[in-house]
């Protein structure tokens, strides 16, 4: 599942689901890191973390989920090297 959906879907399930889109981005983000115990190099942007990141169409925390689906991922970044980009 692709996890702009998974974090639409998470927001809209109500009582269900997560309270914000911010909470959903952090279940993809920095809570997976932490479980390990990597959140001291990875799982956020800070200075001296690997540069993992994805950099998207739209600000999807301004966005209903029905829109969050449609946002395109324009470019992935892997520990500071492009591993994908849209042309």
């Amino acid at each position: 599942m692709s996890p702009l959906s998974a974090i639409a879907n998470a927001v809209s399930m109500g009582k269900r689901g997560l309270p914000s889109v911010e909470t959903a981005i952090d279940a993809y983000t920095i809570n997976p890191a932490k479980s390990p115990g990597l959140q001291s190099i990875t799982g956020s942007i800070e200075t001296g973390k690997s540069a993992d990141f994805a950099v998207l169409s739209k600000d999807i925390s301004t966005l209903s989920p029905s829109q969050i689906k449609k946002t395109q991922v324009l470019m992935t970044i892997l520990r500071g090297d492009i591993v994908y980009e849209t042309n």
